[in-house]
């Protein structure tokens, strides 16, 4: 049996595209073709303005899909010879040029999208679904349009909750649109008349074609636009999608925007897990053991050192940045790059890492029971043997770490665990329980200035919860989360990253999460900053900007 083939598409919480700005990339297997269509752009960066892969299909079929839906099933005798199947949803700003113009008269109402090799024949249907805009679907119509042809309705298509559905026989440009009007070029009425350059009251318009291609009228020389779109620079835009007005006129994105907001991807090299971010650069640990960093402002990644053994947790100070390994090292580099400091070695079981100050805090084993414990770092000389902040802990080991100005605090399987810093020192304070974290398991610890929160797995779920840091009962702020892996908070919101590819965002106070990206492959670690949210995800690391 053919693997169901996975093409990626960044749509946020549900929201379908409706048509400028944000280029989304749908992407397979790169494989070279025999197919007998023919394709306008190839692999690589494509003439329809987006960087497209192909999926090999052969005469078996098989059923490309993606998130929110999208979906192209190919039956099983509907090619004759493998073909390389492409597909891209194209942004405006970069439309091909063998593309033919939409009538004024509609409003895109989904991305369109081209499906390629152009004008390949299949010996059945194919049935395609692809998202729109939720609205009444008595006012929607699916066009199609060849390479420089004219576009024409689609027969018998259906509309529900979202997805149109249809079959062809052959590929070309697709796209659901509803009626915008008569915004005809001539109506003899006084209408507009965009390609004349007047408006209904005969003076010159100022509107360009960014008005009337998206359905809005150019009154006296002013567009007017249709409900979900704004008039930036006498144009209608898509301000959730616009790359040059993303979330208001004249914010422009150097990549896409996705809910108006900026995504960039700082990272496309390989799987990213734990990440801290200082004023000017993001540092993270990649799986091949190396500790990388990129400036929060763009730039190309810089590995500060390679070959690690097994690097965890990453923590900064002002100068250096920090992990663990492994092998039972807690060490540090500084942040321009040089020799390799250790903090503490020998640390059996060494999980969890936050730096405060002149310390550094951890979780480790000294064969028969785990202890938070702490040393200098780098930046305060580094060298003195460790002492205990608090012992006592048992066989369960401490997964995650936070500290503030006045306690230490840490997630086991079990419980979420606080001892105040300076406690004595032959064997530190005795742990304090703030309560049970639920689930099988804590992949992460967050605390503001009141209060902590973790992720916890449970069984085919998994939930966010929080607790005051003076203690009292915890509360949970979402369920239904499947395995919530990396956390984070700015003490408005809290952040979270999902195996399920999602990076939500939901008030400290509690309501319904909303989703800032979905990825194609699940989230690990996150930060935030004061205005951007950081994330790692399969072999990216990305940020959106503002949070």
């Amino acid at each position: 049996m053919v693997p169901r083939l996975w093409l990626r598409r960044v749509v946020l919480g549900g929201l379908v595209a409706l048509l400028a700005g944000a280029s989304v990339v749908t992407a397979g297997a790169c494989s070279s073709s025999s197919g007998n269509g023919s394709s306008d752009g190839g692999s690589g960066s494509g003439q329809d303005g987006t960087d497209v892969q192909g999926v090999a299909v052969g005469p078996q079929g098989d059923n490309i899909d993606g998130p929110n839906d999208f979906d192209v099933n190919i039956p099983a005798g509907a090619l004759g010879s493998t073909v390389v199947i492409q597909v891209s949803a194209l942004a405006q700003s970069s439309y091909p040029s063998n593309m033919p113009a939409l009538p004024s008269k509609w409003l895109l109402q989904s991305y369109i999208y081209s499906f390629q090799p152009h004008h390949q024949e299949f010996d059945k249907p194919v049935a395609i679904s692809i998202p729109y805009n939720n609205l009444d679907s008595s006012t929607l119509t699916v066009l199609s349009a060849e390479p420089s042809g004219s576009w024409s309705a689609v027969s018998g298509a259906d509309f529900l909750n979202g997805i149109a559905s249809f079959t062809t026989t052959h590929f070309s440009f697709y796209a659901v649109v509803t009626l915008a009007g008569d915004t005809s070029a001539s109506d003899g009425g006084g209408g507009n008349d965009a390609s004349k350059g007047k408006d209904g009251g005969g003076s010159s318009v100022k509107c360009g074609s960014g008005c009337t291609d998206t359905g809005g009228t150019c009154s006296a020389g002013s567009c007017v636009c249709t409900d979900g779109y704004s008039s930036c620079d006498n144009a209608c835009v898509n301000e959730q999608l616009d790359v040059g007005n993303c979330g208001g006129c004249g914010i422009a994105c150097a990549e896409s925007c996705i809910s108006g907001e900026c995504q960039v991807t700082l990272s496309s090299s390989e799987s990213a897990t734990a990440l801290a971010v200082d004023a000017t650069n993001l540092y993270w640990i990649n799986s091949s053991g190396s500790v990388v960093k990129a400036g929060i402002s763009g730039g190309s990644p810089v590995t500060l050192i390679a070959s690690q053994d097994g690097p965890q947790g990453i923590a900064l100070d002002a100068a250096n940045v920090y992990w663990t390994t492994s092998d039972g090292n807690l060490v540090s580099i500084p942040k321009s790059g040089g020799s390799l400091i250790t903090i503490a070695s020998g640390q059996s079981g060494i999980l969890g890492l936050a730096v405060r100050g002149a310390n550094a805090y951890w979780g480790a084993s000294d064969g028969t029971s785990y202890a938070i414990l702490t040393a200098r770092t780098a930046s305060a000389g580094a060298g003195a043997p460790p002492t205990e902040v608090s012992s006592q802990l048992g066989g369960a080991q401490p997964v995650a770490i936070a500290v503030d100005a006045s306690n230490v605090y840490w997630t086991t399987k079990s419980g979420l665990f606080s001892a105040p810093l300076g406690g004595p020192p032959d064997g530190g304070s005795a742990p304090q329980s703030l309560g049970g974290v639920g689930g099988n398991g804590v992949s992460a610890l967050a605390i503001d200035t009141s209060t902590a929160y973790w992720g916890s797995f449970a069984s085919g779920s998994g939930t966010v919860q929080k607790v005051a840091l003076a203690g009292g009962g915890t509360t949970q702020l979402a369920s239904g989360q499947f395995g919530p892996n990396g956390i984070a908070t700015d003490g408005a919101n809290v952040y979270w990253t999902t195996q399920a590819g999602l990076v939500l965002k939901l008030p400290v106070g509690g309501g319904t999460p909303s989703t800032l990206a979905s990825v194609s492959n699940g989230g690990t670690g996150i930060v935030v900053d004061a205005t951007t949210v950081y994330w790692a995800s399969g072999n990216t690391v990305q940020k959106i900007t503002p949070k």
